[in-house]
Formats: C-alpha cells, sequence, structure tokens
C-alpha cells in the first residue's frame, strides 16, 4: 500500500518531515494534485498566518504552513503545478506569491514542490523561472533531473540558506 511506502520512506530515512504533491488526494481529482506534508509529532508545525488571506492561485496548488519549534521559525511550502496549467500565468502568480511571503521577511523559507517547469537543460528549472527567483534573491537546490531528462521537483529557500545536500524520490508510489 502507498502508506506502508511512505512509512518505509521516512523511517529508512530518518525524516522528520516529508513533503508530497501528487497525492491524488481527493481520490477523485480530475488534475492529480493534492498535497500533504507529514513530520515527527515533536515539530510545531501550524498553518501559516497567510494561509488565511491568501486567495487560492488558479495555476498552482499551495499548502503553506509554519514550524514554530525552532528559531528562526520557518515558513514551508508545498506547491504542485499541474503540467496543464499555463507557465506564463503560473509564473505571474508564483511571482505574486513570493512577494507576499518574501514582504514578511522575518522568517526562513523552504519552498519544495512539483512545479512541472522544466528547461531546456536537464539540470535546470525554466530559465524564466530562475529569473524570478534571482529577483528575489532565491535559489533552486535539486541539481539533477528528477523524471527522465526533466527537472520538474524544485527546492527553493534563500541563498543564504542554501542545503547541504537535497534528495527527490518519488518512492515508487
Amino acid at each position: 500500500t502507498k502508506q506502508s511506502l511512505i512509512h518505509d520512506v521516512i523511517a529508512s530515512n530518518e525524516l522528520d518531515l516529508l513533503a508530497l504533491c501528487e497525492t491524488w488526494i481527493p481520490a477523485d481529482s480530475p488534475r492529480g494534485g493534492g498535497l500533504a506534508l507529514i513530520h515527527r509529532s515533536d515539530l510545531h508545525i501550524t498553518p501559516h498566518p497567510l494561509s488565511a488571506t491568501i486567495q487560492p492561485f488558479s495555476s498552482f496548488e499551495l499548502q503553506l504552513v509554519k514550524l514554530s519549534s525552532v528559531t528562526p521559525p520557518v515558513t514551508i511550502a508545498n506547491v504542485y503545478r499541474p503540467p496543464s496549467m499555463s507557465l506564463n500565468v503560473f509564473l505571474d502568480e508564483f511571482d505574486t506569491f513570493l512577494a507576499i511571503l518574501t514582504s514578511a521577511g522575518d522568517e526562513r523559507l523552504m519552498l519544495c514542490g512539483d512545479v512541472n517547469a522544466p528547461s531546456t537543460v536537464p539540470s535546470a528549472v525554466h530559465p524564466d523561472l530562475m529569473e524570478l527567483l534571482s529577483t528575489r534573491d532565491l535559489g533552486q537546490y535539486v541539481p539533477s533531473p528528477t523524471r527522465g531528462n526533466n527537472l520538474l521537483d524544485v527546492f527553493i529557500t534563500t541563498q543564504q540558506s542554501s542545503p547541504a545536500s537535497i534528495r527527490v524520490d518519488d518512492a515508487g508510489c
């Protein structure tokens, strides 16, 4: 079952937090999608206060939470953009979303997910997405293709908080 596969991934990798995209929850979703964050019970994770004020975006799904059991707190955004959605609309909406997040400025940011915005270069996302991130002092740290020859899955954070290593795994789910 998917639950046992997810449990095995968490246990074998000793994960504190696992972000999932395309969970297909709800199962009747025609677009796929569905986001989930699974975390250790001793981590204090709550819906981010901005979740109540940000209007849903038409081009991507968003799960926005706040990890407050660390100092400073961390804003975690889990994102899924179906490949059928317009890349230009996504880039406009994503820029709006990043403007809202980065204007708060007092927390660390971790943004992960499947944005389906490949480049012609296998180890990069679409150049317009990279430019957008660069203007906000953000970096994308997944180093290699995540599906076939395309880099579709991202881990984005401030350039000052770059991660030591990143691993994307479909875990056979």
